[in-house]
């Protein structure tokens, strides 16, 4: 994997069963191999007129670490069937989250990686949404944008 790369982050929320509809982010960023993980930087855009956040996503065959630090700080760690949990920073307080990652897929080329994630958002001790993300990084000089609607199924 090369240093400069394309990041695409498609999330999908169900809450009470019914579909929230997918977001997709696709940025650019630096990815860099240290001790077995990568480590992905980037800046994203998470409301219209507010400024970039810097994030973080640490990526292995065993653990996905999603960083941002901003006017939001988030820390999401998911690892199958273990229970993360964080604390959830945003302009209008802090609260307790935990995740329950329930799907983990993690594959590996050259030039890509990819991963697969369903997982069980609990706020407050009941289970407030399922989540399913996919993350996409891949070579920035070779990229194309993978239009996939089947990404989150």
């Amino acid at each position: 994997m090369k240093e400069d790369v394309l990041i695409t982050i498609r999330g999908q929320q169900l809450i009470d069963g019914e579909d929230q509809g997918v977001v997709e982010t696709i940025s650019r960023g630096e990815c860099r191999k240290r001790a077995g993980k990568y480590y992905v930087q980037y800046y994203e855009s998470l409301m219209d007129g507010e400024p970039d956040v810097k994030s973080l996503i640490k990526l292995s065959p065993e653990e996905v670490a999603i960083h941002r630090k901003d006017a939001v700080k988030t820390e999401l760690c998911f690892r199958l069937n273990l229970p993360k949990t964080t604390t959830y920073e945003t302009p209008n307080g802090t609260f307790a989250i935990t995740m329950h990652t329930t799907e983990f897929q993690y594959e590996e080329s050259e030039d890509v990686i990819e991963v697969h994630l369903v997982y069980d958002l609990e706020i407050d001790g009941s289970v407030k949404q399922v989540s399913k993300v996919y993350i996409r990084v891949e070579d920035g000089e070779a990229a194309q944008v993978h239009l996939c609607d089947d990404a989150l199924k």
